[in-house]
This record gives structure tokens, C-alpha cells and sequence, in this order.
């Protein structure tokens, strides 16, 4: 009997101990399925988006990541997360973030493609759209402009279905956007032909509520320290249909909204010949960026004028700006062709003196940093 047991109890600690090796065991397989699914994979999420066109019609448009730790750029992140052969699509042009997935619009491919923020995997397409140009996030809902047919249109978005649930008709041409006072603004530049209006959206019945003239061709907005909308507006300018020749333009202007009264309260002339397109702000609301083929200007929001000389002088490549929205430095795209890789010059905002260049990693037709 004791040495039965005596055998009971040896083969009880066996058991236990073959439970124990084959708990750790799995306890460690799976930590290392946990690294092959998670860890291995790069993270996007600490630092900035930079948005590269890519040349129209040739589905090349990629995403670059910058770091925020040491301004390094990991090149082709969509690549990388997807595969070799995953096409993102034609023409990138902007992006917004919801419910910890980036919405990135595809001009030429008419769509907008959904993927992990953090990873950058893909997770779908929202298709039919026409034309998309910029989006927009508000609440539970994103806006995206979009040329369109006869009208520019807002295409309203359910980010969590990544379904379309209504489109409002504009002016012509509807390209930027701006969520400020819990309204929608959008400038109406006139596409392929001409405009002069903004159009306001109010957000809780999804329709156009006011109607703004402005200069023509307004393109995007910035917002100063006291609260007024800033619209940039590029002028129209008409050719020859069977020469290109320049035929006609008109000046642009800088135009400034009361968020309030919805009017223009001043209007800027920039220039009679120059077009610019972009617009941008310092982080302490106190001057406004524009660019055009001079380079980039720097105007107080209380100037008198417009500056007659560029705060950054044109290298010869600039296709436009962002501005960093916590330190301020300006970051300058270069696009020296479309079909070669572009740069990204980073100025300093108090004296306009160049700092840095970034060129490894980017694509083509570098053009928006979603910082």
C-alpha cells in the first residue's frame, strides 16, 4: 500500500509538472504569435502623414511618414503595410482622421480609401465619388468636396459604414473646406470654369444656409486669432481654347469673413498677374501665409497691403506649404518633375532662413502634411 501510494504521488507531481511545462509552453507560443501579428508590424501613429500626389493618370500616389522623434521619412507606408503590389490610387489630395482610420481622397480615382491609422493596412474604398477634392471631419460625419457634373457638391460621409448618406449641391468647383462655429464652409473656385461664392452648410440639417460672394476663385481658408475666416482667392484666369494662350485674367485677393455676419469685412489684393492657392496661418493666429510662383508671403492679419516681396523666394519648385501648427516652421513642397521624387524644405518662421531638407523617402508631387 505505501508503495502504491508512494507511486500515486510520484505520478501526480508528473502530471503536474508536464501541466505546467505544457501551460508555459503555450503561454510562449503565443506571446511569440502576439509579436508575429502586432509588434512586427510599423507604427504610423507618433508623427506626421505626407500626402504625395503621385503623377495624374498613373496610379502612383503613395504616403510617407515623418517622424515626429527625429524628422526621418519611412517612404511608401501603404506599400509596406499591403504589399508590393497594392495600388493606392490616382491623385492624393487630402486626408482626415476618424474612429482611428485615415480617410485618404483620390482625385483620379474618384474614390476615398479607408485604412488603419496606426498600421496603415487597408480596409476598403468608398467609391462613386466624382471629382473629390478635400475633406473634412465634423461630429459623426465627414464632408468631402467634389467637383461633380453641371455643380460643385459636400458628399457626406458615414465614417463608421463607410457609406455616402447625402450630397449637397454648391457653387462650381467646390475645393476647400472648414469646420469653424459648428458650420461648414466651403469655397466654390469655379473647377473648370468660373466662381465667386462661399457656401456655408450648416451641419444639423446638412444644407447650404448662406451664400457668401467673394473675389473670384476663392480655393481655402485659414482661421486668425480673432475669430475671422480668411479665404485665399486665386483671380480666374481664361485661355485659348485652341492655343492656350492667356486671354483674360482677373486679380487675386485675400478676403476676410466675419464667422458671425457671414460678410467680408476686407478684402486684400495680392496681385494683378501672380494666382495663389494656399493659404496657412502661424500657430498664434497673427499672420497669414500665402504662395504663389514668387515664393511664400508672410502678412500680418492687421497689414495695410499685401507684402510686395516673398517672405520665402521661390527656388524654382515650390507647389506649396504647410504650416507646422505647433512650432510654426514652414514646410515648403518641391516638385522638380512628375515623374521624379519630390522634397520637402523646412524654413524657419522668424527670419525665413532654410533649416533643412528632407528627400529620402518621398514620392511624387509631395503636396499636404497631415500633421
Amino acid at each position: 500500500m505505501k508503495n502504491f501510494r508512494s507511486l500515486f504521488v510520484k505520478g501526480q507531481n508528473l502530471s503536474v509538472r508536464i501541466l505546467t511545462i505544457l501551460m508555459i509552453s503555450s503561454v510562449f507560443v503565443a506571446c511569440n504569435d502576439d509579436d508575429d501579428n502586432d509588434s512586427t508590424k510599423p507604427s504610423y501613429k507618433d508623427g506626421a502623414i505626407i500626402l504625395n500626389e503621385g503623377a495624374w493618370g498613373k496610379s502612383n500616389a503613395s504616403v510617407s511618414f515623418l517622424s515626429k522623434q527625429n524628422k526621418n521619412v519611412s517612404g511608401n507606408i501603404f506599400k509596406t503595410a499591403n504589399g508590393n503590389d497594392a495600388v493606392l490610387g490616382d491623385v492624393l489630395m487630402d486626408m482626415t482622421v476618424a474612429n482611428n482610420e485615415a480617410f485618404l481622397v483620390l482625385n483620379a480615382s474618384n474614390h476615398v480609401s479607408v485604412v488603419n491609422r496606426e498600421t496603415f493596412e487597408w480596409v476598403t474604398n468608398i467609391e462613386n465619388l466624382n471629382n473629390p477634392r478635400f475633406i473634412a471631419k465634423h461630429n459623426d460625419h465627414l464632408y468631402v468636396t467634389q467637383w461633380g457634373g453641371a455643380t460643385g457638391e459636400v458628399v457626406v460621409i458615414n465614417p463608421v459604414g463607410h457609406e455616402i448618406v447625402k450630397t449637397i449641391k454648391t457653387g462650381l468647383g467646390t475645393e476647400g473646406i472648414l469646420v469653424h462655429n459648428d458650420l461648414i464652409w466651403v469655397a466654390n473656385s469655379g473647377g473648370y470654369s468660373t466662381d465667386n461664392t462661399v457656401s456655408v452648410i450648416d451641419p444639423g440639417t446638412n444644407s447650404v444656409v448662406s451664400t457668401i460672394q467673394t473675389p473670384d476663385g476663392p480655393k481655402h481658408f485659414a482661421v486668425d486669432k480673432e475669430d475671422y475666416i480668411w479665404v485665399v482667392c486665386y483671380g480666374s484666369t481664361i485661355y485659348d481654347n485652341a492655343t492656350w494662350e492667356l486671354i483674360e485674367e482677373t486679380p487675386s485677393y485675400l478676403a476676410k469673413i466675419s464667422g458671425v455676419s457671414k460678410e467680408i469685412v476686407r478684402e486684400i489684393k495680392i496681385s494683378d498677374q501672380n494666382h495663389p492657392s494656399h493659404i496657412g496661418i502661424s500657430p498664434d493666429g497673427e499672420t497669414i501665409y500665402t504662395a504663389d510662383s514668387r515664393g511664400v508671403f508672410a502678412m500680418p492679419i492687421n497689414a495695410e497691403a499685401f507684402p510686395e516681396a516673398p517672405f520665402i523666394a521661390n527656388s524654382g519648385n515650390f507647389y506649396g506649404f504647410s504650416v507646422h501648427p505647433d512650432n510654426g516652421e514652414l514646410y515648403v513642397f518641391v516638385v522638380p518633375a512628375w515623374d521624379k521624387s519630390g522634397s520637402i524644405e523646412i524654413y524657419n518662421p522668424t527670419n525665413g532662413v532654410l533649416t533643412q531638407t528632407l528627400s529620402d523617402g518621398l514620392g511624387i508631387g509631395p503636396s499636404r502634411i497631415v500633421f
